[in-house]
């Protein structure tokens, strides 16, 4: 069997083969590289994401703080409205605090994408709250969507997208 490098000039077959091994070695290394950084950014978005339930939970805008980007871009639409900027979220933190004495937000069925300095989740779950003017239970079962930036090596929120399921509709019901 010959080689091609064999039919290289004196000496330059040894570049030929080394060469190829390096891209072969790039081929091979890189995917796993990639494959851990996604695994590291996936990893790091779960716990942003895990932030931002429990700044929810709490109706705490300082804890959310930590978690949005702390843009004007910043924006969460959802049934009962639309905030965009950091004042406005701080104010949905308030509105949640005095709307509602007790809170929970679980999440089920996540999906994290991430690409880069940009990433989006997608999930269902459910909000539980009781009412603070008269303790009624308040719940509903949602899908939402978040979209994530990197910045100086940090993951945080730019937007959040939910939507609630009507009672028979929900993926629960069926």
């Amino acid at each position: 069997m010959t080689h091609l490098w064999h039919y290289l000039p004196s000496g330059e077959g040894s570049h030929f083969v080394g060469a190829t091994t390096i891209v072969l070695l790039a081929l091979v290394v890189y995917p796993l590289l990639a494959a851990q950084t996604q695994e590291g950014d996936d990893a790091d978005i779960r716990n942003v994401m895990n932030a931002y339930a429990e700044a929810v939970n709490k109706a705490d805008a300082q804890l959310g703080s930590q978690v949005w980007c702390g843009s004007e871009e910043d924006s969460l639409t959802n049934p009962a409205g639309r905030w965009q900027d950091t004042q406005q979220i701080k104010a949905l933190y308030a509105l949640l605090r005095d709307s509602y004495s007790e809170r929970k937000l679980t999440f089920d069925t996540v999906s994290i994408h991430s690409y880069g300095d940009f990433a989006w989740t997608e999930f269902t779950g459910d909000f539980a709250a009781r009412q603070r003017k008269d303790g009624a239970p308040f719940s509903f079962h949602a899908a939402e969507t978040q979209i994530y930036r990197k910045s100086h090596g940090k993951w945080c929120l730019v937007h959040v997208q939910y939507s609630t399921f009507p009672t028979q509709h929900s993926a629960k019901a069926q």
